[in-house]
């Protein structure tokens, strides 16, 4: 028994028995021995099995990690791409409203400022034509008739009225073409805010300028073929077509 090897396992120290002794509880400590040592090897190849199997499922586990990460990340591209190209089309679809908001805006102004122009026109030729009246008249009246003059008067009155309201009208297109100057502006600065580059080149301000006639001179010329009465009518008349093309353009504005 003592000539024969154990069987050692790879990796594990053999434990060598003692010297043969001549009695029977030395070959019985020696066989315990054998056995304990069996016992043993079989566990450390237990082990080592074990940690073979954990390795290989470590391994396993780091693909499949590998895996799933390449797979988040190219939901995670396409995800991004996505929102992106969303993005772009809603940044276009803005831009295209903001111009179109802005051409409007444009051609409104124009339309307006063309619209308080020709009132103003009309009235200036309005006061015109009844002070023409009025100092033809008074001329009239020059020759001695009391009431006749008093007539006139009343129409050179009303004329000078005229002639005030047409400076204030000359102030509120002033004020009107600085409030359409502005509401481009600010579409200019809409179209700056959107994402992207933005053109605003086709955001054109209004460039029209109003040019007023000098007040008109108060002198006092030959009135010998006008009535007062029917200069006055004619006056107000004017005036109320004015007014009426006025309050269309307010109600089509708004």
């Amino acid at each position: 028994m003592t000539d024969s090897p154990l069987n050692p396992t790879p990796g594990v120290v053999p434990i060598v028995p003692d010297p043969p002794a001549t009695d029977a509880a030395s070959i019985e400590d020696l066989r315990a021995a054998l056995v304990l040592q069996q016992e043993a090897d079989a566990l450390v190849a237990e082990a080592l099995e074990t940690k073979r199997s954990a390795l290989e499922r470590a391994e396993t586990l780091v693909r499949e990690a590998e895996h799933a990460a390449a797979r988040a990340e190219e939901e995670a591209a396409t995800a991004a791409a996505q929102r992106i190209a969303t993005a772009r089309e809603e940044a276009d679809r803005l831009l295209l409203e903001a111009q179109d908001q802005a051409a409007r805006i444009t051609r409104e102004a124009h339309a307006e400022v063309a619209a308080l122009r020709h009132d103003a026109a009309d009235l200036r030729s309005s006061a015109k034509e009844t002070v023409e009246a009025a100092e033809r008249e008074l001329e009239r009246v020059r020759s001695g008739e009391a009431e006749r003059e008093r007539q006139l008067l009343a129409t050179r009155a009303e004329a000078v009225r005229m002639i005030e309201a047409l400076e204030r009208v000359a102030v509120t297109l002033d004020d009107e073409l600085e409030r359409v100057r502005a509401e481009v502006a600010s579409a200019r600065r809409n179209l700056a805010q959107l994402p992207g580059d933005v053109d605003t080149s086709s955001v054109v301000s209004p460039s029209v300028v109003l040019q007023w006639p000098h007040q008109v001179p108060a002198q006092v010329a030959d009135p010998a073929s006008t009535d007062p009465d029917e200069a006055m009518r004619g006056s107000k008349h004017r005036r109320g077509d004015a007014g009426s093309r006025r309050g269309l353009l307010r109600k089509t504005r708004t």
